[in-house]
């Protein structure tokens, strides 16, 4: 109560403050209430309101304003109202922040699965032909199109392509003695 008094000058306006206050304060507190349903929250709200009436306090005590208390009850439906929106604004924030911390460890978690699986094809490439791990290096590990890997091992496409062929057969069969010899 001390906050709002000191925003008023004489103690007159303190006297009547005191007045309106005691008048409105559990208006103010249900009405923001009624927006917020919460008890904290709307506390904070009514606060926020009667600093917000001291502030005002000369506008609202004249005669400019008709109905002191329609004007008081809509202020502090706007005040809830503000924070509600902010409090939704924070939570939608909130969640973006934490789907994003999500995405980031589900990607981190991809990633380190992606490097494994890179590691032992990596490793399962050493067992076949050499000619043949590198055409699979080079198609899929680094992307290059047919076109591309013809060029740099002096190869037609269509060499790449029977040659790529084969490759991924060899893979295979080094895949499933791998797959046989994990399973005994």
């Amino acid at each position: 109560m001390l906050a709002f008094l000191i925003l008023l000058d004489t103690n007159d306006e303190r006297s009547e403050f005191d007045k309106l206050y005691e008048n409105y304060h559990m208006m103010v507190y249900r009405a923001a209430y009624s927006v917020l349903k919460d008890k904290y929250l709307a506390q904070d709200a009514a606060q926020i309101s009667f600093i917000k009436i001291a502030k005002k306090f000369n506008l609202i005590h004249s005669k400019n304003i008709l109905d002191e208390r329609a004007y008081i009850y809509r202020l502090t439906l706007n005040t809830a109202k503000d924070m509600l929106d902010k409090e939704q604004c924070f939570m939608n924030v909130e969640e973006t922040f934490l789907s994003n911390i999500i995405d980031e460890q589900s990607m981190t978690e991809l990633s380190i699965i992606q490097i494994e699986n890179h590691k032992e094809t990596l490793a399962l490439l050493d067992e076949i032909n050499p000619s043949y791990g590198e055409i699979i290096y080079l198609k899929y590990f680094r992307e290059f199109e047919n076109d591309e890997i013809g060029i740099l091992l002096d190869l037609t496409s269509n060499a790449v392509r029977v040659k790529l062929h084969r490759a991924l057969n060899a893979l295979r069969e080094v895949t499933k003695k791998e797959v046989l010899f994990n399973e005994r």
